[in-house]
């Protein structure tokens, strides 16, 4: 896979601290790797679990607008970061999130030769 290292971790980062500020009372994070391949193209998921609140579904539309936030204190940018970014890889992230339940994001990015991505935009919603 070709990228910014230092962007690719930013990315990593945003959505971690986003699944531990959604785990206020404790819980666990899962993070796995995988490579795969769809339509002949090969990527490599980064996928994000966490046991928090979930994201309500009237939410997930606006989740990576800029400035878009639930809490009080946020800035809303943190996850509007991380899509640009993986974008800006040829990449997708893809949400799956239940409220009471946690949420998932798997960052899905092309590998060294992918030209398309193949992830529907709408996937993430």
């Amino acid at each position: 896979m070709l990228g910014n290292s230092t962007k690719l971790e930013q990315v990593c980062l945003n959505v971690l601290i986003n699944a531990m500020q959604a785990m206020g009372d404790g819980g666990a994070i899962r993070i796995s790797t995988t490579v795969s391949s769809f339509d002949g193209r090969g990527f490599v998921s980064l996928t994000f679990a966490d046991q928090g609140a979930g994201i309500p579904s009237e939410n997930l539309p606006r989740l990576f607008d800029p400035y878009f936030t639930t809490r009080p204190d946020g800035t809303g940018l943190g996850l509007a970061i991380a899509d640009r970014i993986v974008t800006d890889h040829g990449g997708r992230i893809v949400v799956d999130s239940a409220v009471g339940v946690g949420t998932t994001m798997t960052v899905w990015l092309p590998l060294a030769g992918a030209e398309d991505t193949g992830i529907n935009q709408e996937s993430r919603e």
